[in-house]
């Protein structure tokens, strides 16, 4: 079939129905595409979880949507049957894929926006067939689902569960480099190496992943994907402080059961850290635990912690994570150190001048370019006529950059060793060497001001500023963009993935990059806070930025192996994208929150 691209034949978009849930219309496909826009190569198939019919997706680029006019700033959850390998959710926000056997019910949750408006869709998941069936949506306090054939899972008495995903904060030494524990939530549902955890040792003695959920969650289910099915035998056990005692969520020790999934209530429990305790496989003699996947999903508590966490600023040189201060704990009257732990990073000035970690842990600022605010934030502050750190930028910054090895200047500020990380996708001898594999970077924050101005034929430069980055030694994995122009209101968020030795190549998470973009309706306005992720899992690089609404952009990219064996940093704060315009025009960032994790 040829590849084309079907009209909704209704309105653009469907409504609320009177009763306050969201109507999809043909949600189970009996009326084979009505209400629905699809992109071959799909088709309607007869192999239906309920009635007759149901979609299906025979290839890359297959897709089918529908748009919804929801209520605004309301959390929903949105359900499926899915059979096979596919991806589901909302465009430009949430979504998931999945790989399963047979029809299975599968669910997220999201918020809505000021407009209420979101597109629903299912898609290829990347090999074989996939099928779709019996869409839902509801309200989440809403008991019951609409749009028919099946309804969504239900919650705890907090809210609508979740999906979280954890961090790693131990693994065994026996863990495969290109098979890390962090593989187990990266969504990759496939077999191939780099999709799973593994490690050795399973015929010698129990084998211990411990995990942080970053906050604390009434616990609802979690599910297991075991390698080729087999019946592992294991524990989940859950603490309230990440160390012993140690009680039991999942009990599992005597398991016969294999499969694609091992699903188990976790309804009862509450808590921060849990453990998976892998001890045997009934019927299997080899000597590994993998896992492809482990689904952990609750709703956060009242009390919840805040995320992050991690060492304080010692100059530990075996890479980990540096917390940073949490909203409600900053004092405006401390110095950013004081309210940070900034002991694994440096600053860089407009000037090009340089502090290091001792300096920031002692309490060090510099009046209008890095201070604390009235409300306790970390300022950052840079004009746009400043000096630059090298030949390859043109830009002037006031900005962090991560330092695993903390105060031990024994070690090299660059090179491959214990400052800086690598991707797990390189070689086992350089994991080694660094000081963290794979990571994350969290942060909290509010854009208080862009450039405005510019020079003549340069007009691609105004309203840009970096918040956030990866680097490596040439080239920049990751830059995460805000975006305001002169006439708008409101700006925009992007990030650019600098191919190995070439070019950007930009992903837009909110609103548009382009210099005569829109003002942007889901925009984020000046001084409003709001939250990002750069995550690295192997080649795997996800971008999540989170409104306080709960309203999540999230884009997935698969980097170049050039980045393999290449050392890397984070860095954060204020990096100017505009060397012109007026002498006294600048950028100005503050952050509430700051934290990077190398499980």
């Amino acid at each position: 079939m040829l590849s084309c691209v079907r009209a909704l034949t209704m309105a653009a978009a469907v409504t609320l129905a009177a009763s306050g849930h969201a109507q999809i219309e043909n949600p189970g496909f009996e009326s084979n595409w009505s209400g629905w826009n699809d992109t071959d190569p799909s088709a309607i198939s007869g192999v239906a979880h309920s009635g007759s019919r149901a979609a299906k997706i025979t290839g890359s680029g297959g897709r089918f949507e529908q748009t919804l006019n929801l209520s605004p700033n309301t959390t929903y959850t949105l359900s499926v049957w899915i059979d096979g390998r596919g991806t589901f959710g909302i465009v430009g926000g949430v979504s998931r894929t999945v790989d399963n056997s047979d029809y299975e019910q599968e669910t997220l949750t999201f918020t809505t926006g000021s407009s209420g408006s979101v597109t629903i869709y299912g898609a290829y998941g990347g090999s074989g067939d996939v099928r779709f069936d019996d869409f839902a949506i509801e309200t989440a306090s809403s008991g019951g689902s609409s749009g028919g054939g099946g309804s969504s899972s239900g919650g705890s008495s907090g809210g609508t569960p979740v999906q979280i995903t954890p961090t790693v904060l131990s693994q065994p030494a026996s863990t495969q480099s290109s098979n890390a524990a962090t593989n187990m939530f990266d969504g990759d549902f496939s077999n191939n190496t780099g999709a799973r955890w593994s490690a050795s040792g399973l015929q010698s003695g129990s084998l211990s992943v411990k995990l942080d959920l970053g906050a604390e969650y009434d616990l609802t289910e979690i599910k297991l994907y075991p390698y080729k099915n087999r019946a592992y035998q294991y524990a989940i056990k859950r603490s309230d402080t990440g160390s012993s005692p140690w009680t039991d969520v999942v009990n599992r020790r005597n398991n016969t059961q294999g499969g694609t999934v091992l699903v188990d209530s976790a309804a009862g429990h509450t808590t921060r850290y849990l453990e998976l305790l892998v001890t045997g496989a009934s019927g299997y003699t080899g000597n590994w635990a993998s896992i492809i996947e482990l689904e952990i999903f609750g709703t956060p508590t009242s009390g919840g912690g805040s995320s992050g966490g991690g060492s304080s600023g010692g100059g530990s040189s075996g890479g980990g994570s540096s917390g940073g201060g949490s909203s409600g704990t900053l004092d405006p009257n401390k110095a950013p150190g004081e309210n940070f732990d900034l002991g694994q990073w440096k600053i860089t000035f407009p000037d090009a001048s340089e502090k290091d970690v001792a300096w920031l842990i002692a309490g060090g600022e510099r009046a209008n370019e890095f201070y604390t605010g009235s409300d306790g934030a970390m300022v950052f502050r840079c004009p746009n006529h400043g000096s630059t750190t090298s030949s390859s930028t043109k830009y002037s910054r006031t900005e962090l950059r991560e330092m695993l090895r903390g105060t031990d200047t024994s070690i090299s500020t660059k090179g491959l060793n214990k400052n800086n990380w690598v991707f797990s996708s390189s070689s086992a001898s350089n994991q080694a060497k660094a000081g963290g594999v794979d990571g994350t970077l969290r942060a909290r924050l509010a854009v208080n001001h862009v450039s405005t101005t510019y020079d003549s034929g340069n007009e691609y430069m105004v309203g840009r500023v970096i918040v956030g980055q990866i680097h490596a030694p040439d080239d920049e994995p990751c830059k995460l963009y805000y975006r305001k122009l002169p006439g708008n209101s409101k700006g925009s968020v992007y990030f650019a993935y600098e191919v190995p030795g070439g070019n950007d190549i930009i992903y837009p998470l909110i609103g548009s990059p382009d210099s005569n973009a829109a003002d942007p309706a889901d925009g984020i306005a000046l001084n409003e806070k709001w939250n990002y992720e750069i995550k690295v899992v192997g080649r795997q690089l996800t971008v999540t930025v989170t409104r306080d609404n709960g309203q999540t952009y999230s884009k997935t990219i698969t980097m170049g192996s050039g980045y393999d064996d290449q050392w890397m940093y984070f860095k954060a704060g204020a990096y100017n994208q505009n060397n012109g315009g007026s002498e006294s025009d600048y950028v100005q960032v503050s952050f509430y929150e700051l934290t990077h994790t190398h499980p």
